[in-house]
């Protein structure tokens, strides 16, 4: 469960070892014989019934309703303190809103809907659309913009942003 490298506490790595150690040798009375034979299901069955209720109560991010309006539902999810962005999720049928503040690159992905026009309140001329699974960076000084739903359905806009801008 390793996506890269990342010093930042982004994903969490499992390992199973055994199957290079080796197994009694009856003869020389030491663990010398052959190695181990792998057996991962075994090593997933132990894995999931000693870890699994702690991964999930210790790792599993759990979402945070921020904000609740008529048109929208903000959420952000826990992180680790280590982890230097947080992920928030806007959930619309039309529209939402947003803020850079001036300090916040956003990076926003369409996971739910087909397309997103994300525009700035104060230029609306400056703007851009996103397809399913497409990303936008919205810079910092871009300020308060919307997020405008250009299909029929519900639309979730997930986003990425820095802690600390």
């Amino acid at each position: 469960m390793d996506t890269c490298p990342s010093v930042a506490a982004t994903e969490y790595s499992f390992f199973m070892y055994d199957f290079a150690r080796h197994t009694w040798d009856d003869t020389k009375k030491s663990m010398t014989a052959k190695p181990c034979r792998m057996h991962p299901d075994h090593g997933f069955a132990i894995d999931q019934t000693v870890r699994a209720s702690w991964a999930k109560d210790n790792l599993r991010a759990k979402p945070k309703v921020i904000k609740w309006t008529k048109e929208y539902a903000f959420d952000r999810y826990s992180s680790d303190p280590r982890m230097p962005f947080e992920i928030e999720r806007f959930h619309f049928n039309r529209w939402a809103e947003n803020d850079t503040e001036g300090k916040f690159l956003h990076a926003v992905t369409l996971t739910v809907g087909t397309k997103v026009t994300v525009r700035s309140k104060a230029d609306p001329k400056l703007c851009t659309t996103i397809h399913r699974f497409q990303c936008a960076l919205v810079p910092a000084a871009f300020g308060a913009y919307e997020l405008v739903n250009e299909d029929r359905g519900a639309c979730t806009v997930v986003q990425m942003r820095w802690k600390k801008g």
